[in-house]
């Protein structure tokens, strides 16, 4: 098990750097080592639609490649760590009339409940529609010369708007679910989340540092320190929000009112509408002209590649947790 985690590590470091090197490669910003003015193409991907296709759509590709293999990762050693521990049976006794013990297996239907979820469905539904708005506005605009100011623009207001959104939302949502009953959880600390969540912390960090310290910004510099403050902000008390809904539970006294959930309904669509764009973000090289002139080309290459597949499953992980939470949160549990 531990080589096949092993594997997956190596999968993850394999991706980066080719992809990487493909940026580096695309852009001519390094040199070919060889004395020779063309650099050999591969050309058995350009005689092919399938070649050509598969070349194009790997830059979309690849950050699924690096969340599958973190996931491999987790579930591996989560079976590596159970190997050798003895599980509790229950074992069933009693006479055959009390009942069958296939009846305790037996899987009963179970419906939704989408009570107390339309404000947070539609602000977020909003969320989504501003933020494909905003994408289709950058590609639009960037690659015209009087107009890619006004596209980066947009892009970091929008992003700036959403990660104020969502902190103004679990402020609130701090403020509702005091009303939920505390209960104890078993579950460890979810570890993807703090990893996966380190990746946008260090991307913010270095958009932070290169405002603050980039004395001929394209951009005004306020904005950029503003739009990673509000991304490591809301990073850290989204982690706090979802540690603490782990623990807590609906009772028979606001079982109507389901407190807190429209701000878990919120949260999860904001984090999918994030998801689908950040994807979308790992080739918008051209969104951070300012960070990418403070550090260079090639470093800040490498920093994106490393840290936006991060992000994204970031955003993909925090989706299914708070679709768990929303479901299993605010179910009234029968108590024998």
């Amino acid at each position: 098990m531990m080589h096949v985690i092993a594997t997956n590590v190596c999968m993850v470091i394999r991706t980066l750097v080719k992809e990487s090197a493909k940026e580096i490669f695309k852009s001519g910003s390094v040199d070919h080592p060889l004395n020779s003015n063309k650099v050999p193409e591969n050309e058995c991907e350009k005689l092919d639609i399938i070649g050509d296709t598969f070349e194009h759509s790997s830059i979309y590709l690849f950050p699924f490649i690096i969340e599958y293999s973190i996931i491999g990762c987790a579930v591996i050693y989560q079976m590596w760590s159970h190997i050798g521990k003895n599980p509790t049976y229950l074992i069933f006794q009693g006479d055959k009339s009390e009942g069958n013990p296939d009846d305790l297996t037996k899987h009963r239907p179970y419906h939704l409940d989408w009570s107390s979820s339309s404000v947070g469905l539609f602000m977020g539904l909003l969320s989504l529609v501003g933020l494909i708005i905003s994408l289709i506005l950058y590609f639009a605009l960037v690659n015209q010369e009087k107009y890619r100011l006004l596209a980066v623009l947009i892009n970091n207001i929008m992003d700036t708007l959403i990660n104020g959104l969502m902190i103004l939302a679990m402020i609130f949502g701090f403020y509702q679910t005091r009303k939920l009953s505390l209960v104890r959880s078993e579950k460890d600390y979810d570890i993807i989340s703090i990893i996966s969540a380190s990746g946008i912390v260090v991307y913010a960090a270095f958009t932070v540092i290169a405002g603050m310290l980039n004395q001929d910004s394209l951009e005004p510099s306020s904005l950029v320190i503003i739009n990673g403050v509000f991304e490591i902000v809301e990073v850290n008390i989204q982690l706090l929000f979802i540690a603490d809904l782990k623990q807590r539970v609906v009772s028979e006294a606001n079982k109507g009112e389901k407190p807190g959930r429209q701000t878990t309904t919120y949260l999860l669509m904001c984090n999918l509408a994030l998801w689908v764009t950040y994807n979308f973000e790992i080739q918008k090289g051209n969104a951070t002209p300012d960070q990418s002139k403070f550090y260079g080309f090639l470093p800040w290459v490498v920093i994106q590649r490393i840290t936006l597949p991060l992000c994204v499953f970031f955003r993909f992980h925090s989706s299914v947790v708070l679709t768990e939470l929303w479901k299993n949160c605010y179910r009234l549990k029968r108590v024998e």
